[in-house]
């Protein structure tokens, strides 16, 4: 039948990912017989690997590299320029809130006002 090797561990560059079996994997083929050419034969294949790779807590790392200079000098810029936006976003929020509070205030006198001159028209017509 051959030889199916594990895929995972294929580095080579003839390693395509679709033609990778999956564990449990099952086939059966009808092929000539290798005892006797002029019969045939059918043969089973089956995959079942039990993967401990996984399992083990030394594979799941996380390293971490040192920074370079560059690298460094980039972080302390992005957390400079962070930190310079996020004060004028404040001052932004504030300017916005002063203003839609001042609007919010001239409707209710512009309201009152016209609600005086309204009173007002309606007594001079009364007369």
């Amino acid at each position: 039948m051959g030889n199916f090797d594990y895929q995972i561990d294929k580095t080579n560059d003839n390693y395509i990912p679709y033609k990778t079996y999956p564990n449990n994997y099952r086939a059966s083929r009808l092929f000539w017989s290798i005892k006797n050419p002029h019969q045939k034969t059918v043969y089973h294949l089956h995959i079942e690997i039990y993967q401990t790779y996984h399992n083990d807590l030394l594979n799941h790392k996380i390293i971490k590299h040192p920074m370079t200079n560059e690298q460094i000098h980039n972080e302390q810029l992005y957390e400079t320029c962070r930190k310079y936006f996020n004060k004028f976003q404040t001052k932004i929020d504030e300017h916005l809130n002063n203003i839609e509070e001042f609007c919010q205030k001239t409707m209710i006198n512009k309201k009152g006002i016209q609600n005086q001159t309204n009173s007002k028209k309606k007594t001079t017509n009364s007369k």
